[in-house]
């Protein structure tokens, strides 16, 4: 995670996190009503959502279960090792914090 000199942070996540992320806070934001403390949390996690989904195609996908089911698979620690991480890919999407509905995609 960096910051930059307009002080925005921009987090980097692999292609498959972003896509088992985005399953997850989409599940979260649909399912959670309560337990915010403030309603500016709820927000960030609707714009985080919104980044995600329009900088991922295979949420569209007909064939998103299976989509999912690999990027799990890949970001998953390994059986018996949980000390092994997939966070430092080459590939990663990066989320800009500046406009909610816009992200770019480094690859």
């Amino acid at each position: 995670m960096t910051a930059s000199e307009s002080g925005a942070v921009m987090l980097e996540l692999s292609h498959e996190q972003a896509i088992v992320f985005f399953e997850w806070l989409s599940r979260f934001n649909k399912e959670q009503a309560s337990g915010f403390h403030d309603q500016s949390e709820q927000r960030v996690l609707w714009d985080l959502e919104a980044m995600l989904e329009s900088a991922l195609v295979e949420p569209f996908d007909s064939n998103y279960a299976d989509l999912l089911a690999a990027a799990r698979a890949k970001v998953r620690d390994p059986e018996g090792d949980e000390s092994t991480s997939t966070y430092f890919s080459p590939q990663r999407a990066v989320l800009s914090p500046t406009d909610a509905h816009t992200s770019t995609r480094r690859v």
